[in-house]
């Protein structure tokens, strides 16, 4: 993961509005860090994603070869039950200070097409299309926000007969304050793979590793990934796929690469390896998925929104969840703002688009550039269709879904920042929080990506208080969670360490519930505590038992090496979050103290009151 320090502020569209855009009538739709549409086919949640797209493709291409990719004009407007006289998309954005001296600020752009009505009038886009508006605003949030306010209109001249290839913002993507805008619109991802792209082999030339929207070069783009990432895709993917022990290239020297799985089966001592032609169709869209997540564009902070057509296509239900792991963890873990994805997913501060309570109606059918004429990396293309997620890292939704089928109740998002010791439970951690707030009946959690950080830091006098005071800055005052500390006792006595450490903690930020959990003696423990249910799971023996002092046993993952059928040893980073997902936690919470304690602790920082 890229450093925070690193990352380029990343702006954030947080408002769509779309009139008599092909089947869409109205819509007004807020976006947040994570949201989801969801709703019946021909909704219109495809087209409501198409509309964004189409934004991008006219700045960048020209409005002429945007109506003419989508079949022109009469494809473009609302057809039914009338057809439409123009079409409006307009969007509201979050610019943040990128320059050291300068300061955010708020944009809104707005484009509205019409059809050409006779030859050599208006503002002619080609295909048949005039501009009949396009707006743009950009100021300083405030009280003087007038003041810093910088604008064009461009409204239609009829008679002038000038057939316009840019729009006028691409004209001025030179000047500021319109640059960043321009950048953060034409720089948006829409991932909507063909499965005939993901299988096949890409040519290994010196530009290769970027992930295509359409999901080439998918053997390319794990190589350009850094080892750490690469264990994360391999910790999702074995969680939606047991047995798959690592996700990678084929040789990365070879003239041509392609995906290629690591495959471990009960009793194998060599794990087989199987390239993508040979993978099932939901393995290998799960694994461009996760590819498209991590992708360095996107957490380096040049993609300001990614959407994602059908994340769970072709995978098991039961795998689904696995995957809603890795869109609500990636929200987080890709910068401080903003990003989309659309699938079916769990729906988290989402709204669907032809909703009946909401405010939209949808009838009928059915790489960086500076200015206008630069080329275009056209790999990140193409379309596809069918139900709709969009995943956005700014702030948390306060909507919760009512699991029991109403509409839903208005309250602050639990939030719970956590630290961590281990780069295997930066993955793990998140894991079982998730678990224990949905059998809280709590299911839109922020659960924050841990912050690792060194254990004997953390000890050391001010390194526990500097974390904390990092991490109060994660959890909203006025939110129900806190700040969560997790590392190993080793050889120290938890009863005497914890307490000291929560009181320095609570020293630090008064202000903020926190909570400071010691593993006795490792987070392995838990796993030993509760064996019996990861019998047959992660390549361990099937029939396993508690072990009678799994609290003060010392190299848990050396016994699970040795409970392993493959001779492989256990890997916390590659294993970790997978058995997590597979342990029984009331069985863990009868055999482990310390485990039944993160539970309490959890419970508290959730509600503010100590469990039993």
């Amino acid at each position: 993961m890229s450093p925070a320090a690193l990352r380029r502020p990343l702006p954030l569209i947080t408002r769509v509005r779309i009139e008599n855009y092909k089947s869409i009538a109205h819509c007004d739709v807020p976006l947040d860090r994570f949201t989801v549409l969801l709703g019946l086919n021909a909704a219109g949640k495809s087209n409501f994603l198409d509309a964004l797209r189409f934004v991008r493709d006219a700045l960048a291409d020209g409005p002429d070869e945007a109506v003419s990719a989508r079949g022109g004009w009469t494809e473009v407007r609302r057809r039914v039950p009338e057809p439409a006289s123009s079409c409006t998309i307009g969007l509201d954005v979050h610019l943040p200070a990128i320059a050291g001296d300068a300061k955010p600020g708020v944009a809104r752009y707005e484009i509205t097409l019409a059809p050409l009505a006779a030859a050599g009038a208006g503002r002619d886009a080609g295909s048949g299309v005039r501009i009949q508006r396009e707006f743009c605003e950009t100021r300083q949030p405030g009280a003087n926000s007038q003041a810093s306010a910088e604008h064009f209109l461009m409204r239609d001249r009829a008679g002038k007969g000038r057939r316009l290839k840019f729009l006028e913002l691409s004209r001025r993507g030179e000047e500021e304050p319109f640059a960043d805008l321009l950048a953060a619109l034409t720089e948006m991802f829409f991932y909507s793979p063909d499965l005939a792209n993901l299988r096949k082999a890409s040519p290994n030339t010196p530009t290769a590793g970027a992930l295509g929207e359409d999901g080439g070069d998918l053997g390319p783009a794990p190589a350009a990934l850094r080892e750490q990432e690469r264990e994360r895709i391999s910790q999702y993917l074995g969680v939606i796929v047991p047995g798959v022990a690592e996700v990678g290239p084929t040789d990365p020297s070879g003239d041509y690469i392609a995906a290629r799985i690591s495959f471990a089966t009960d009793g194998d001592t060599e794990p087989h390896v199987f390239r993508a032609e040979s993978m099932s169709e939901g393995t290998i869209r799960a694994i461009g998925l996760l590819t498209a997540l991590s992708q360095p564009d996107a957490r380096e902070g040049w993609i300001p929104l990614i959407a994602v057509d059908e994340p769970e296509l072709a995978l098991h239900p039961l795998a689904a969840g696995a995957l809603y792991d890795a869109l609500t963890e990636e929200r987080v873990r890709t910068g401080p703002r903003h990003h989309a994805e659309r699938g079916a997913v769990r729906p988290q501060g989402g709204r669907s688009v032809g909703h009946p309570g909401g405010r939209r109606r949808a009838r009928g059918d059915g790489d960086r550039r500076s200015g206008p004429g630069q080329p275009v990396d056209r790999r990140r293309r193409p379309g596809h269709h069918s139900r709709t997620a969009a995943f956005r890292p700014t702030a948390p939704s306060r909507r919760t879904p009512n699991r029991a089928g109403g509409r839903g109740v208005n309250h602050p998002r639990v939030t719970i920042a956590s630290v961590v010791e281990g780069e295997g439970e930066m993955s793990a951690l998140p894991v079982l929080l998730r678990r224990l707030m949905y059998e809280a009946k709590i299911w839109d959690a922020d659960i924050q990506t841990p912050f690792l950080r060194d254990r004997g830091r953390l000890v050391q006098p001010g390194g526990l208080e500097a974390t904390v005071e990092a991490q109060a800055r994660r959890v909203p005052a006025d939110h129900p969670g806190g700040i969560l500390v997790v590392i190993a006792a080793d050889d120290d006595c938890p009863a005497s360490l914890g307490p000291s450490l929560l009181a320095r903690a609570q020293a630090a930020r008064p202000d903020r519930r926190t909570a400071v959990v010691l593993a006795n003696r490792e987070f392995e423990a838990w796993f030993l505590a509760s064996a019996p249910s990861l019998g047959g799971r992660a390549s361990l023996a099937e029939h396993l038992e508690v072990p009678p002092n799994s609290e003060t046993l010392r190299d848990c993952t050396d016994r699970l090496t040795h409970h392993r059928r493959d001779g492989v040893r256990y890997r916390p980073r590659v294993t970790q979050a997978a058995m997590t997902q597979d342990v029984d936690l009331a069985l863990a919470r009868a055999h482990s103290p310390s485990f039944a304690k993160f539970c309490r602790d959890i419970t508290y920082l959730v509600t503010g009151k100590r469990g039993e």
